[in-house]
């Protein structure tokens, strides 16, 4: 793919978007695959931490979490095949978007935000911060431009696909 041809601000936005891809895939997988799979297992199997709140919820599954990596993954290895991104680099931009997501129900509920409600910014830019810190702890260092774009793109993207997931009826809430 030839993007040197293109300006700057779309060059930034395709290279953001490349890395941030299997990230992406791998956060809205688990909300598809537990639709398809019908079985929704708790990741904390109903246990409550120390706060005597639920560590994550039902909404975090063991089947989503699988899921979603998993999907990443294949994303990745498309990107890869198609030498668009490393393979390395997907792999941990998807396990790290899946951990991001657990973090930020973690975080959740320990303020005592219920399953379902909404928390501006953890919600939406949670497993993507965690999946660029994975990626520059593993990787290494990630260009600021591709943060800020990053960023910037999600906060337009998340609210926008979730909205739509929502009207589609995939979700039952549209944050």
């Amino acid at each position: 793919m030839m993007i040197e041809s293109t300006p700057p601000i779309f060059q930034a936005i395709i290279k953001t978007l490349l890395l941030i891809l299997p990230s992406y895939v791998a956060n809205a997988s688990p909300l598809l695959a537990v639709k398809i799979i019908k079985r929704q297992t708790p990741i904390d199997r109903g246990k409550y931490f120390i706060d005597k709140r639920r560590v994550l919820g039902n909404g975090k599954t063991i089947e989503g979490s699988i899921a979603g990596i998993t999907m990443g993954i294949l994303c990745s290895v498309g990107l890869h095949f198609l030498q668009l991104q490393s393979l390395e680099g997907g792999i941990v931009m998807s396990i790290g978007a899946i951990l991001g997501d657990l973090l930020g129900s973690f975080i959740k509920r320990r303020i005592g935000i219920p399953r379902g409600k909404p928390l501006p910014i953890i919600d939406q830019l949670s497993f993507l911060l965690v999946a660029e810190a994975m990626y520059w702890l593993f990787l290494g260092p990630i260009p600021l431009y591709i943060l800020v774009t990053s960023i910037i793109l999600t906060l337009i993207l998340h609210p926008l696909t979730n909205a739509i997931a929502y009207l589609i009826g995939l979700k039952q809430v549209p944050w």
